[in-house]
């Protein structure tokens, strides 16, 4: 809706100001991060991830992004506010529909869990640190529904109601997500980058196809 639309380009200006404070991202990673994190939105957040279809997801919402090869952590804070700002229309609306319940009100929608997300990346750089105290500052109710995590990809204990998420996931990072989400059955949002064509590099990670591709 024209309204949805007006409120995300209002919610970019914030996210922008609060980036441009910290003052340590290229203006191109903003829009990249913001254009990336809108299509994962839709794709897998909006409605908390509950299509009407009767499919099997709705059993299983997702409740955690983790936002792998973080770096600055752009992507976890640009998906954690959309999915803030989505919360708080339908609160809204839901209060201004009715001010009690009916039985025909799914139950997910009166009880839903809010979203968190974690950074995931092996050091924190001091980018990182500097925007999170610039989204605290603009955004202070969302500082528990965030976290950074310093770790390997390798050490992450998966779960089908996670959504793993990457922007520009290099080499063979790439390879290493597809086969964590299939492994483990978990959703996949990736925005793969560059990619080495060195065949040792793809040994123990990369599909049969990929190896034949890089020959």
């Amino acid at each position: 809706s024209n309204n949805g639309v007006a409120y995300r380009d209002d919610l970019f200006d914030q996210f922008a100001i609060a980036v441009c404070n910290a003052g340590v991202v290229a203006r191109k990673e903003v829009f990249e991060t913001w254009a990336s994190a809108l299509y994962i939105h839709y794709a897998f957040l909006t409605g908390n991830n509950n299509p009407s279809d009767g499919s099997s997801n709705r059993s299983r919402p997702t409740k955690r992004i983790v936002d792998v090869a973080a770096g600055h952590g752009l992507l976890a804070w640009a998906l954690l506010l959309l999915s803030d700002e989505e919360e708080r229309n339908n609160h809204n609306h839901n209060n201004n529909s009715s001010a009690i319940p009916t039985t025909k009100e799914p139950h997910h929608q009166r009880h839903e869990q809010p979203l968190t997300v974690f950074c995931l990346d092996v050091q924190m750089p001091p980018s990182a640190e500097l925007i999170q105290t610039s989204m605290i500052q603009q955004w202070p109710h969302l500082q528990d529904r965030f976290d950074y995590v310093e770790a390997r990809l390798e050490q992450l204990v998966p779960h089908p109601s996670c959504l793993l998420a990457s922007v520009h996931a290099c080499g063979i990072l790439s390879d290493m997500l597809v086969a964590t989400a299939a492994e483990h059955q978990m959703p996949l949002a990736l925005v793969p980058c560059c990619h080495s064509r060195k065949r040792k590099l793809l040994e123990g990670c990369a599909s049969t196809f990929a190896k034949r591709e890089y020959d």
